[in-house]
């Protein structure tokens, strides 16, 4: 075993002591935190009662620093966007940022133009799960009124049937405006 001089062992020592202690990140993330909102809803778009519901939704978020996640697609996601961005620049309101998760396949895209930032395009089933994955809740609204169940088929029903297993709050707005929280 090698002999080591008393100052070398105190150095030794001391680097033992700094490498046991929890390591403080190299960049410390200074990115503010916002309380994420996905949306999902149909390429038909929403009714006017659906438009008027989403509104008062968003408008009784108790958050003042909101990220609204979209998958700018024609329809409802467009729609969304475009109410949420006319109501963040109501007085009184927080930051709010709009992120669009679009599509690879752009055949349906609505290339909104009032994201704050758009994500790499990915397919609509990796960019739904994006969108629940960056949110703390879920605001749906399907073409129908029948119940959303793991056998649903469609867009709107994959991504809240995701939701659901990722323990997320879901908010679903009815063509008829009614609001179910699930």
């Amino acid at each position: 075993m090698a002999e080591y001089e008393p100052w070398e062992q105190k150095i030794m020592a001391d680097n033992w002591e700094r490498d046991q202690q929890p390591k403080e990140p190299s960049q410390p993330d200074d990115r503010k935190r916002f309380f994420g909102v996905g949306f999902t809803g149909t390429r038909e778009g929403m009714t006017s009662e659906q438009c008027s519901a989403f509104y008062q939704v968003i408008s009784e978020l108790p958050e003042f620093e909101i990220e609204f996640h979209h998958g700018d697609c024609i329809g409802a996601d467009d729609n969304a966007a475009d109410i949420f961005d006319d109501w963040r620049h109501e007085p009184g309101e927080g930051e709010l940022r709009i992120v669009c998760h679009p599509p690879i396949d752009a055949t349906h895209r609505a290339w909104n133009k009032r994201a704050d930032e758009t994500r790499k395009p990915k397919t609509h089933f990796a960019r739904n799960r994006d969108i629940v994955d960056e949110s703390e809740m879920l605001i749906a609204c399907p073409q129908y009124m029948g119940p959303i169940t793991k056998d649903t088929k469609g867009g709107t029903a994959y991504t809240v049937n995701y939701a659901r297993k990722q323990k997320k709050r879901i908010v679903i707005i009815r063509p008829d405006g009614s609001i179910e929280t699930v």
